[in-house]
């Protein structure tokens, strides 16, 4: 333009981009494995949701071969549906929904024996007993060894999903089954998962402000899939997603449940990381920008700690000398009435001519609060 116009090339201004290399490389800290801490909070948490029964290994497998062929396993979403999306950019769904429906639907070309049916329903009737891991495994192998039907799954993902809303001690381990399961009977986390997502739109839509209970439950049990990788983090992050745009009185209670249950996993795994910040943090403006309960308030603050705690330094623990260690433990510790005779004996025996020690030990005579007194 400067050439057709006969003018002299105007400078521009130079673009400030060191803001935006600093962005980028925060961003690569934060992916960082050593930033992002251990995955799971300690030993047993992590064999608990790692360590599953094989059951490949163990049972025949002419028991599961026809189910093993059946439906596609749990896949994971590629990790730039979790990173292509703009931090604002929430939408809400407007696909159709309709209401869960668990009426049995058998297929009339196979008969169901009656004794069959009894017997599956005792199975069903013993899962909420089930409440270790040994138990749950053993239930696993035994459903999988005596009741591999495509009806018996069908009821059996019936069974898990309408377990009571005030038992969500029981999700975690019906999330174990179903992981265990997985590998000999895929579509069964595939139907659970159908479930849940279809309950869980539904109750977001309807925007009531009653059973509050099966709401938490539902999110709860998606937390507990998610952590055992049967359901999947791009669309337990939507979940988030479509919360937030509407984020008032039950919608916040779903969110931080969902944090609670699942959020620390999410924002450790360096493939959710970046999304789960993102919206913590919209929780967070969004709690700042409405005027919410003070119970509310409470809530959000809670479920953004447990997620991303705050780096506080660990104090540094105070380290005496062994003789002081031994001081204190006469006086403070073994002194009553019974034994004053012994221990004065033993703090004769002290080099007394030794200035520190003398003086230590008239310091721990004077500090008479720190010694146990019974009336």
């Amino acid at each position: 333009m400067a050439e057709a116009m006969g003018e002299e090339m105007a400078e521009m201004p130079k673009l400030e981009t060191e803001k935006d290399e600093e962005d980028e490389q925060e961003l690569a800290n934060d992916l960082a494995p050593d930033t992002l801490g251990q995955l799971w909070d300690d030993e047993d948490t992590k064999a608990f949701y790692e360590n599953l029964p094989d059951l490949v290994a163990i049972i025949p497998s002419i028991l599961y071969k026809d189910s093993k062929g059946e439906g596609e396993p749990v896949t994971k979403k590629d990790t730039e549906d979790l990173d292509k999306e703009d931090e604002d950019d929430i939408q809400i769904d407007e696909e159709p929904v309709e209401e869960v429906n668990l009426e049995e639907e058998e297929d009339m070309t196979e008969a169901i024996n009656m004794s069959n049916r009894m017997v599956l329903d005792a199975f069903l009737s013993q899962l909420p007993n089930c409440v270790n891991r040994e138990m749950i495994d053993s239930a696993a192998a035994e459903f999988c060894m005596n009741h591999n039907t495509k009806s018996n799954r069908k009821r059996l993902v019936k069974g898990l999903f309408t377990v009571q809303r005030t038992r969500t001690d029981l999700l975690s381990f019906y999330s174990r089954l179903v992981a265990a399961l997985e590998p000999c009977m895929p579509d069964v986390p595939i139907q659970l998962a159908a479930l849940l997502k279809q309950d869980f739109r539904w109750h977001v839509r309807k925007k009531d402000q009653i059973n509050i209970e099966s709401k938490l439950k539902v999110c709860r049990f998606i937390g507990e899939l998610t952590k055992f990788s049967m359901f999947s983090k791009a669309d337990v992050l939507f979940c988030v997603k479509q919360l937030l745009f509407d984020f008032s009185h039950h919608h916040i209670e779903m969110a931080c449940t969902i944090f609670e249950s699942c959020g620390a996993f999410l924002y450790r795994s360096p493939d959710s990381h970046r999304r789960t910040k993102i919206y913590l943090e919209q929780m967070l403006r969004k709690k700042a920008a409405m005027s919410l309960d003070s119970r509310y308030t409470t809530m959000i603050e809670n479920a953004y700690y447990v997620v991303a705690p705050p780096d506080t330094p660990q104090e540094a623990k105070r380290v005496r000398p062994a003789l002081h260690q031994y001081i204190r433990k006469l006086i403070y510790a073994d002194l009553n009435k019974t034994n004053t005779e012994k221990i004065l004996r033993q703090i004769r025996k002290f080099n007394w001519d030794d200035p520190e020690v003398a003086a230590y030990n008239v310091k721990c005579l004077k500090n008479v609060w720190n010694l146990k007194y019974f009336n």
